[in-house]
């Protein structure tokens, strides 16, 4: 009910009886849709400023004592009333102009919705804050010379409300519905309905303002303590200044919108990441449950040395007899030598146990995540104090991370895969995403690759585990994502360069997308997606 004019009228009595006598320093504007208005002649509060502003959503006036100039993006306006002597504050009667006269012109502050605006008169010219239409300035003119401008609170609303037997909306549209609603609950009848209505309007220039957050409306509230349609709240902020009222509506709506940005922020992160984890669970649930074949490898591995002369290289199965007196097919890789899938062999098992070992404990590690993470989902659904709010929004985005770097990570989109449902591989979109991806998000022992001599994504291996080998085929496999994600994509085989993230840098005057190598290594690959590799999020 702030916009409302019986409000408005009450604050311009109030500036009327605090500013009048003060001269004008310079009018300025450090943000969108707000003038400041630096005061002198108070010896007390030398940085006295009168700020108005014409933001559709939550216009206001208000007196800062002590506001301090920002340092840039100064912009100043109406250079005529620097200086100027203010002689009185008056609104218009019936219409929300609220009126700073001085010795140098007129200032007049009007709010109409989307049109609200900040005019300076002078020698019948109109000098608008924000800029409109040229031709209605005629006409504003003209609407402005014929009011009737009076310092508030004034009874001239009473005493014609008193005087009509029957209220009529279009003689009264500044009589708001709330006013109506207050004045029903006051009057029994229709005929007392003036009366009524006058008692509230009386409320409003007179009454103590009480301002608090209602739960049941889900907004802040600003309205005389005695109103009956409003319970007001032990702990509601009560004053008889205007000005502290306006101070205190202002600093909860602001505290309410940092409120909800902090719930949707938390509200978007438990969505996502509780899917997420719950995903990445049921996938490594299977790969544990499915258990180990290391020893099956190994056991294969085994009986292929034994019977080394039995097979050729070319053959894709061969058939033995293990320890047991049981025929077993073993498959072969026919274009490697029988040696050689000895050691393939051997290798798989060895790759096996490690992949299943941390397969096994990244499951345990994530479903303990996620059970941390629906316990804190929990809190955020029954806290009910913002320094509780604020407390779960600084567990989710830890103050090591700016939120400018947070929302900036955000907007970029990196494809991410999954190699045997434990290793992350991230893989660039275009040059800017490269280097973001290759600069800022790729930790120093991370892996990255990118198909040798060939335009192509960038690529990042993420090391969770330093103390740990990241397996030979793991980081073919992201070799090999690499080079299908360049120009080689279509080969037999491919040179990738593969190295840490230490290594990679850029130099000044690198295009976006292309850096350096201080020391690189190279892996002969299949330009592919191999199949062990799941698309997380494309």
């Amino acid at each position: 009910m702030l916009k409302n004019y019986f409000y408005l009228a009450r604050f311009a009595g109030y500036l009327n009886e605090k500013i009048s006598g003060l001269n004008i320093s310079d009018i300025f504007t450090q943000e969108k849709d707000t003038i400041y208005i630096h005061l002198n002649g108070d010896e007390d509060f030398p940085y006295k400023h009168l700020v108005l502003s014409t933001n559709s959503q939550l216009p206001y006036l208000i007196i800062k004592s002590d506001h301090r100039k920002a340092k840039k993006n100064i912009t100043y306006f109406f250079q005529d009333l620097h200086g100027a002597k203010i002689e009185s504050v008056s609104i218009a009667l019936g219409e929300r102009d609220i009126k700073i006269k001085t010795d140098s012109g007129e200032l007049h502050y009007i709010l109409r919705g989307n049109r609200s605006n900040i005019y300076f008169l002078k020698n019948s010219v109109i000098h608008p804050f924000k800029a409109g239409k040229n031709d209605a300035k005629d006409k504003l003119f003209d609407e402005l010379n014929s009011q009737i401008y009076v310092s508030a609170p004034d009874i001239y609303f009473e005493e014609n409300i008193l005087a009509d037997n029957k209220l009529r909306k279009k003689e009264y549209p500044f009589v708001s519905k709330e006013l109506y609603k207050e004045a029903a609950l006051h009057g029994k009848t229709d005929a007392l309905m003036p009366e009524s209505l006058s008692g509230i309007i009386e409320s409003i220039y007179e009454s103590k303002i009480a301002v608090y957050f209602d739960q049941f409306l889900e907004k802040v509230v600003f309205v005389p303590e005695n109103f009956k349609s409003y319970k007001v709240p032990e702990d509601a902020f009560i004053t008889d200044d205007m000005n502290d009222a306006i101070r205190e509506y202002l600093i909860l709506n602001f505290k309410t919108a940092k409120i909800s940005n902090l719930s949707k922020d938390l509200s978007r992160f438990f969505e996502k990441e509780i899917g997420k984890l719950s995903s990445k669970i049921n996938n490594l649930k299977s790969r544990v449950e499915a258990g180990s074949r290391h020893e099956e490898y190994y056991h294969f591995g085994n009986l292929l040395l034994a019977n080394l002369y039995s097979f050729n290289k070319g053959e894709k199965s061969v058939m033995l007899t293990d320890y047991e007196g049981n025929s077993i097919e073993v498959k072969l890789n026919e274009k490697i030598s029988p040696n050689q899938n000895v050691e393939a062999y051997f290798e798989k098992a060895k790759n096996e146990k490690i992949n299943f070992e941390k397969s096994t404990e990244l499951y345990n590690n994530t479903v303990l995540k996620y059970q941390e993470l629906l316990k804190l989902h929990t809190e955020f659904d029954n806290c009910e104090k913002f320094e509780e709010l604020k407390e779960i929004h600084g567990k989710v985005f830890p103050s090591g991370k700016s939120k400018k770097m947070i929302q900036e990570d955000s907007k970029i989109k990196y494809r991410h895969y999954l190699i045997d449902t434990k290793y992350h591989v991230f893989v660039g979109r275009d040059s800017k995403s490269n280097d973001l991806l290759s600069t800022r998000f790729a930790k120093q022992n991370d892996y990255w690759f990118h198909a040798r001599g060939l335009p192509g994504s960038h690529v990042v291996l993420r090391v969770e585990n330093t103390k740990e080998v990241v397996p030979k085929n793991i980081l073919k496999n992201a070799a090999s994502i690499a080079a299908f994600w360049s120009k080689a994509k279509t080969a037999k085989v491919a040179p990738v360069s593969y190295t840490f993230g230490k290594f990679v840098y850029k130099k000044k005057g690198f295009d976006p997308g292309q850096v350096a190598l201080s020391k690189e290594s190279v892996l002969l690959v299949k330009p592919e997606i191999p199949s062990n590799t799941e698309l997380v999020d494309e």
